[in-house]
């Protein structure tokens, strides 16, 4: 069974949810207003400070960072980015982050590569004073060292960003 929704009735629930919608019936043109951003409540950069080898078919530990969630306005999640440069290896590999329950951002390559990277969004919330520390590991088929700069001297780091949510 199909269920069929008028337009008027979905633009009228887009303003319900604060997205601001008007249909033109004559140009048939939507105009969406932008979503209110997000406010980020703790940024974390953090450069890798020194090359980490990576013993063959060995899950390695290859940077961490601990994040402290605000006092108040949470629950919050944690947006992980990722980007390390890596010699050697690269023939088939993964990496992920986990804050020591959770995995997620999770990166998979069976192609020679000379880098890997990933984001995403913790799966769980955290609460108000949290202190939550994020992992990223790495596996290589064979004998790597993830470097702390790429060939061009961009370095491999962790991010990380909080934002209050549901």
């Amino acid at each position: 069974m199909k269920t069929l929704i008028r337009l008027s009735t979905l633009l009228a629930f887009a303003g319900i949810l604060g997205l601001a919608a008007t249909w033109h019936p004559h140009t048939h043109a939507q105009n969406l207003t932008t979503p209110p951003a997000i406010p980020v409540q703790v940024f974390s950069n953090k450069n890798l400070a020194g090359s980490v080898a990576v013993t063959a078919s060995t899950l390695t530990i290859i940077d961490s960072q601990s994040v402290t969630m605000p006092s108040s306005g949470c629950p919050c999640r944690v947006f992980v980015s990722y980007t390390y440069s890596f010699a050697n290896g690269g023939s088939a590999f993964a990496s992920f982050v986990t804050d020591g329950t959770q995995l997620f951002g999770q990166y998979n390559s069976n192609v020679a590569n000379s880098l890997f990277s990933g984001a995403a969004w913790s799966p769980v919330t955290y609460a108000n004073g949290a202190i939550v520390t994020f992992t990223v590991k790495f596996q290589d088929g064979s004998t790597a060292t993830v470097n702390t700069t790429n060939s061009l001297g961009a370095p491999s780091n962790l991010q990380l960003a909080v934002v209050a949510s549901n």
